[in-house]
C-alpha cells in the first residue's frame, strides 16, 4: 500500500523508471522538431506527454483523466472570469464548483483502487496540484496574472517531471520559463546530466543503504518493544534517508527539466546546516515553504491583525500553529501528521518568542572560538529537533500506546 511516507521514494522511483525516460525521450525529440513552432504547439506536446504519464503511471482510467481535464478547464474559465469580472458572484460560484468537481473526480479515481483512499490521493500528487490551483486563483484574483493561456495552464497543472512531489512553480514562473527556454550548450548539458546522476546516487545508493536503519523499519512495532535510544538513533538516520530521497528526486526533476530547456526552482539548500528551525524551513522544500509564507502565514496574520487587532508574539504563535497544523494535514489525514505539524508550529513559536524577548542584539565583531562553538551547537540542536519530529511523521499513533 502506498502512503505519504513512501511518496518521495515513489516519486524518485518514477523519475528513475523506464516509463519516465520514455516520456522524456519522446517529448525531447518532438520538442526539437517543433523548436520553430508557436509556443502553444509546444505546450500541447507536453500536455499529451503529461496525460500519457498520468494514465500509465497512476493506473487511472481514461474517464478519470477526462474528468480531471474537464475540471481544470472549468477552473481556467473561472480564472478568465476573475480577470474580466473579479467581483462577479458567478465567478466565485464557478471556482467553488470547479474545486468540488475536482474532488469528486479524485473520489472516482480512488473508488476504483484497492489502496487506502487518502494515501492514494497524496501519492498521485494531488496535494501539489491543489496548491498549484490555489496559488493560480489567488494570483489571478490579486491581479498578478494578467493573461492566461489555456494550454499553458493545463501544462502547468500536469507537468510530468514535477507532478508527484514538486518542486512547484507558480503559474507566471512556469509560463515565463516555458516561453523562454534555457539555451543549451555543452557545459549546461553536462551540468544537467551530472545533476541527474547526482540524484540517482542519492536515491539508489545512499538512501537505500541507510533505510534499513531508519524509522521505516519499525512502523509495525510498538513503543514498549522499542528502546528509546534505538528510536532516537533511527530518527537521526531517517533524517538522512528522507533528505537523500527527496532532494535526490528533486535533482532528477531539475536536471531532466533543464535538459528540456525548462528551469525548475531549487527545492533544497543544505537544510541540515540550519542554525534554527526558521532557517531550516527556508532551506527545506523551499517551493512549499514560500507557498506557506506567501499564501497562508502572511494572509492569516494580516487577517488576525485587521479583525482581532492582534500583534506581536501572540499573533506569531497563533499563525505558526495554524499554518503548521495545515502542513501536517496536507501530508496526511491521520493524527500523527497533525501531531508532527503542531510539534513544528510549537518549535517555531518558541523560536519566535526567543528572538523577540531573549536573544541579545547582534553585535558586529570578529568571529571567535565561542561564537563558532555556539553556531555549531545551534546547528546540532536544530538537526536533533527536526529529527525527533520525524518520529511523529513516520510512526502511527498506535505505536505510542
Amino acid at each position: 500500500m502506498f502512503d505519504i511516507i513512501n511518496q518521495y521514494s515513489a516519486g524518485a522511483g518514477l523519475l528513475l523508471s523506464r516509463l519516465f525516460w520514455v516520456a522524456f525521450a519522446g517529448v525531447f525529440f518532438i520538442s526539437v522538431l517543433t523548436e520553430k513552432m508557436p509556443v502553444n504547439i509546444k505546450h500541447a506536446v507536453f500536455i499529451i506527454t503529461n496525460i500519457f504519464f498520468l494514465f500509465y503511471f497512476t493506473g487511472i482510467g481514461a474517464g478519470h483523466i477526462i474528468f480531471l481535464v474537464a475540471d481544470l478547464s472549468l477552473i481556467y474559465i473561472a480564472g478568465k472570469k476573475l480577470i474580466t469580472k473579479p467581483r462577479n458572484p458567478q465567478t466565485i460560484f464557478s471556482v467553488v464548483l470547479g474545486i468540488l468537481i475536482l474532488f469528486w473526480a479524485i473520489a472516482k479515481v480512488v473508488s476504483t483502487q484497492k489502496k487506502s483512499p487518502l494515501s492514494f490521493i497524496f501519492f498521485i500528487g494531488i496535494s501539489y496540484l491543489l496548491v498549484k490551483i490555489w496559488t493560480f486563483l489567488k494570483d489571478v484574483r490579486n491581479g498578478y496574472i494578467k493573461d492566461i493561456s489555456f494550454v499553458a495552464f493545463l501544462n502547468y497543472c500536469t507537468y510530468f517531471p514535477c507532478f508527484i512531489s514538486g518542486p512547484m512553480h507558480y503559474y507566471n514562473e512556469f509560463a515565463h520559463t516555458f516561453e523562454n527556454r534555457i539555451p543549451l550548450d555543452k557545459a549546461k548539458i553536462i551540468h544537467y546530466l551530472c545533476r541527474v546522476l547526482y540524484g540517482i546516487v542519492k536515491v539508489r545508493i545512499i538512501a537505500v543503504a541507510l533505510r534499513p536503519y531508519s524509522l521505516d523499519f519499525i512502523r509495525d512495532a510498538t513503543l514498549s518493544t522499542t528502546s528509546i535510544a534505538g528510536l532516537f538513533i533511527r530518527s537521526l538516520v531517517y533524517s538522512l534517508v528522507l533528505y537523500f530521497d527527496f532532494s535526490g528526486y528533486c535533482d532528477v526533476a531539475i536536471g531532466s527539466s533543464g535538459l528540456l530547456g525548462i528551469s525548475v526552482p531549487e527545492n533544497f539548500r543544505l537544510p541540515y546546516i540550519a542554525s534554527n528551525i526558521r532557517d531550516f524551513w527556508q532551506r527545506w522544500h523551499i517551493t512549499f515553504t514560500r507557498f506557506l509564507t506567501q499564501y497562508m502565514f502572511i494572509p492569516f496574520t494580516r487577517s488576525l491583525q485587521n479583525r482581532l487587532l492582534w500583534t506581536g508574539a501572540k499573533l506569531a504563535v497563533v499563525a505558526y500553529l495554524f499554518t503548521f497544523a495545515f502542513v501536517g494535514f496536507w501530508h496526511g489525514s491521520t493524527l500523527n501528521f497533525l501531531a508532527w505539524g503542531i510539534y513544528l508550529g510549537i518549535g517555531l513559536s518558541i523560536y519566535d518568542v526567543y528572538k523577540r524577548y531573549f536573544s541579545k542584539r547582534a553585535v558586529a565583531k570578529e568571529p571567535s572560538f565561542r561564537s563558532t562553538l555556539v553556531r555549531y551547537a545551534a546547528v546540532l540542536f536544530t538537526f536533533l529537533f527536526i529529527s525527533v519530529g520525524w518520529i511523529f511523521f513516520v510512526l502511527p499513533v498506535k505505536f505510542f500506546f
